[in-house]
């Protein structure tokens, strides 16, 4: 694979105008392998500011090591130009986010420079479409820290990502209006983040913690039945521009309830990312140096909206959820291993 080096962080905003030209000339793709291309952008330094504003977004605390889904936003321009590059197979809009999975191999440092490397692999079949998988490496002095694994699917035919049936996804999986209980609409709870102590009766460390012993939520006879919520969080219409802030990604059905409902969604919804960086804040000073994290979008997470996080401890890890509260409706799972 040919690595060709960046001398500069590419600009969002051309990005997104090749993106919706490619949208709007490129005809189906029939070509069946992707670029035998690695994008490199070495001496990639934090910005302070712009860190504490990602952590005050999506709940991290801050201390001397970067949160684990940081590099994401850090590594996200490059992402873009791979998947906007004109010889890629698939158009960049209209991608859905399947799934995450982040190795953290040490805690990542702030005040040194990253060299990113952005690649794509396993193009593949799937019944609604085709899968692709970008991997990102980061590494600090040449020692790599980190790497992920992003699943997205590009749909080819079939109904629209709002649709019900088929795929799942961040972007898929939309409730019309009358599936949504009373609260998931408008006076939902209280804004104020429920954590472990907030709740009386609560076993464990968290709400609703089970002891190793007890079986995850995949294994439970009854799947249906959500474990008792650790925190419920109200987020806000403005979630996703907030976010976008932040990260630099302003894919507009995170934007625009008009664009969001050409997207087969009632109103505009949360990025996959944010909702698995917020669970993560949840877990955040339970960890130790090296983990990894593994998420499945299964459904898109409408704003505004009420949604529960429960967490269950075990012997290595953690199994975590979220859920549209009070439906129950599964918006993500996930599982942290040490």
């Amino acid at each position: 694979m040919a690595a060709v080096e960046l001398d500069r962080s590419p600009g969002l905003p051309a990005l997104y105008g090749r993106a919706v030209a490619g949208l709007l000339t490129r005809r189906r793709s029939t070509v069946d392998s992707l670029p035998d291309t690695e994008l490199v952008l070495r001496g990639v330094r934090v910005d302070p500011a712009r860190l504490a504003a990602y952590a005050r977004v999506c709940g991290f605390r801050l201390t001397a090591s970067l949160p684990v889904t940081y590099p994401h936003v850090l590594a996200f321009p490059v992402a873009l130009r791979l998947l906007t590059a004109p010889d890629f197979p698939v158009p960049a809009v209209g991608l859905v986010h399947l799934g995450n999975r982040i190795a953290q191999h040490r805690p990542l440092p702030v005040d040194q420079p990253w060299d990113l490397s952005v690649r794509a692999e396993s193009l593949r079949a799937h019944r609604r479409g085709r899968l692709v998988d970008v991997v990102t490496v980061g590494s600090v002095a040449g020692e790599p820290m980190w790497r992920e694994v992003s699943t997205y699917l590009h749909r080819t035919g079939g109904r629209g990502p709002g649709d019900r049936s088929g795929g799942r996804g961040e972007r898929e999986g939309g409730p019309r209006e009358r599936d949504r209980g009373p609260r998931d609409r408008e006076g939902e709870p209280s804004e104020r983040d429920r954590g472990p102590g907030d709740r009386e009766g609560g076993r464990g460390e968290w709400a609703g913690e089970r002891s190793d012993r007890d079986r995850g939520p995949r294994d439970r006879p009854d799947a249906a039945a959500p474990p008792p919520p650790a925190a419920v969080w109200r987020l806000p219409a403005g979630l996703g521009r907030a976010y976008a802030a932040v990260s630099g990604d302003r894919n507009p059905v995170h934007l625009s309830g008009l664009v969001a409902r050409g997207f087969g969604f009632p109103r505009r919804i949360a990025h996959g990312m944010w909702t698995m960086a917020r669970c993560l804040s949840q877990l955040s000073g339970r960890l130790p140096d090296a983990f990894t994290v593994e998420v499945e979008f299964r459904s898109a997470v409408l704003l505004p909206s009420t949604v529960a996080f429960a967490a269950d401890r075990v012997a290595d890890g953690w199994d975590f959820s979220v859920r549209g509260y009070p439906t129950g409706r599964p918006h993500l799972s996930g599982t942290l291993r040490f």
